[in-house]
């Protein structure tokens, strides 16, 4: 993927693509591709969508968010959304098979120094009846 990414973007001046390990925010934050694209000195939004829930809270998902949140100029945004088990438990143990699901502590706790806004989104709600112990939603 890389490579055909690399293919894609060759000769734009305003996209790149960076290869890189989200659990290494320090390496990504001062990538000279990064820094030639992006000015830290003028308000930027960093986009964490969806990847969030794949670091582990073993890995210390608040410390990569400290990172990247220090890296951002004063009036930046921050859109992150991640997978939780803090709404459906018994679905996040099944999950858990592909992934680690964390409680949204770790993420936006108090120790966080991250002003929320209001939701864009509410939380989700599931389109079925909770499932019973073991079962699937919507299974009967």
């Amino acid at each position: 993927m890389h490579v055909h990414a690399n293919a894609l973007l060759t000769g734009s001046s305003t996209t790149s693509i960076v290869l890189a390990d989200l659990r290494e925010p320090e390496a990504i934050v001062a990538h000279p591709r990064v820094r030639a694209l992006i000015d830290f000195t003028q308000p930027v939004a960093l986009l964490l969508v969806a990847i969030v829930h794949f670091i582990t809270e073993k890995e210390n998902p608040a410390r990569i968010l400290s990172v990247f949140r220090g890296a951002l100029p004063a009036g930046s945004y921050l859109a992150l959304s991640h997978a939780t088990a803090d709404f459906r438990p018994v679905a996040a143990r099944h999950a858990a098979a592909v992934q680690e699901p964390m409680t949204a502590e770790p993420v936006t706790g108090p120790h966080q120094a991250i002003q929320q806004t209001e939701r864009a989104a509410p939380s989700p709600r599931p389109p079925f009846p909770a499932p019973a112990e073991g079962g699937l939603a919507g299974q009967r």
